[in-house]
């Protein structure tokens, strides 16, 4: 469905932001850059938004992906900023962003 490849693009163009964003930085660098921790948490909250609009059926034909932990984490940045945990975000950047930019590469 072109509606699925759209938000499909739409997270690896902010997969791939957020790469850029945190190249050759460590977790104590991420932490203490402002700008960086914020615009690698808006990247993930476009992501978390982008898999909240992917079809029932997108989701279902890709099962080894945790969708509803990936529209979570928009929500947990969103609702809860003043206490976002940047280890957890350092943890989904370096661990859960990569695994999933594979996955999706096959269904661009």
């Amino acid at each position: 469905m072109e509606r699925d490849r759209t938000y499909v693009l739409h997270i690896l163009d902010e997969i791939d932001a957020i790469e850029k964003f945190v190249a050759g930085t460590s977790f104590e660098e991420f932490v203490s850059d402002l700008k960086t921790t914020k615009a690698v948490e808006r990247s993930l909250e476009i992501i978390g938004e982008a898999a909240k609009n992917l079809s029932e059926e997108f989701c279902k034909n890709v099962p080894d992906i945790p969708w509803r932990d990936i529209a979570g984490i928009r929500d947990k940045i969103i609702h809860h900023y003043f206490d976002v945990d940047h280890a957890i975000v350092w943890d989904v950047v370096k661990n859960d962003l990569p695994k999933l930019k594979a996955v999706l590469e096959r269904h661009r």
